[in-house]
């Protein structure tokens, strides 16, 4: 059987980091961060929002190859992965910094599909509280700007598409949205 490769995407705060890195543990499969840590020294500086957009985007683009190099690696080698963020939360959140369309764009990093993406969301108060009780060191201007975050999660709650699956977050513990995603991982295994 062919390597699976999960994507859990969403808006800030709506626990795509905790929820990919517990359904990898659970599972069994490699966890992969993008931007990949290698990038973390300069991320602040391309977030900064004083920076033009546009270079915002292609370093999370950077960052998406970088990571594809690693993933194709992983799958060729039959290694089961979860990514936390990919080419969705990038595209969503550049499309709306730029009132541009980037399809195209996104089309030409020609990146490994996912078999499956989780869309992880929730009502925007929750993730708003969730956000507030974060450490200081997680505050990014785009997280605090709640007029963008509803437009983000706007987006996202949107999104259809063939091995989408919307998962709320709001209610539901972290076990739980585990077991419902690793059930759904496994059951979309079986039509493979």
């Amino acid at each position: 059987m062919a390597a699976r490769f999960i994507v859990v995407e969403g808006c800030d705060g709506t626990g795509k980091t905790s929820t990919a890195k517990r359904l990898a543990a659970s599972c069994g499969y490699t966890y992969v961060k993008t931007p990949p840590e290698t990038y973390a020294k300069v991320r602040s500086f391309f977030d900064d929002p004083k920076r033009p957009v546009l270079a915002r985007f292609h370093f999370y683009c950077a960052g998406l190859q970088e990571a594809a190099i690693s993933i194709r690696k992983m799958l060729h080698n039959n290694i089961d992965i979860v990514a936390d963020r990919y080419a969705l939360t990038t595209q969503i959140y550049h499309e709306l910094l730029t009132g541009q369309d980037l399809s195209r764009e996104m089309e030409q990093l020609d990146l490994p599909q996912p078999d499956i993406t989780f869309i992880m969301q929730a009502p925007l108060p929750i993730l708003l509280d969730r956000i507030r009780s974060r450490e200081p060191d997680t505050d990014k201007y785009y997280e605090r700007n709640f007029l963008f975050l509803d437009k983000v999660n706007q987006a996202f709650t949107a999104t259809v598409g063939l091995g989408i699956h919307h998962v709320d977050t709001s209610q539901a513990n972290l076990d739980d949205i585990t077991r419902y995603c690793a059930k759904r991982a496994t059951d979309s295994r079986a039509y493979t």
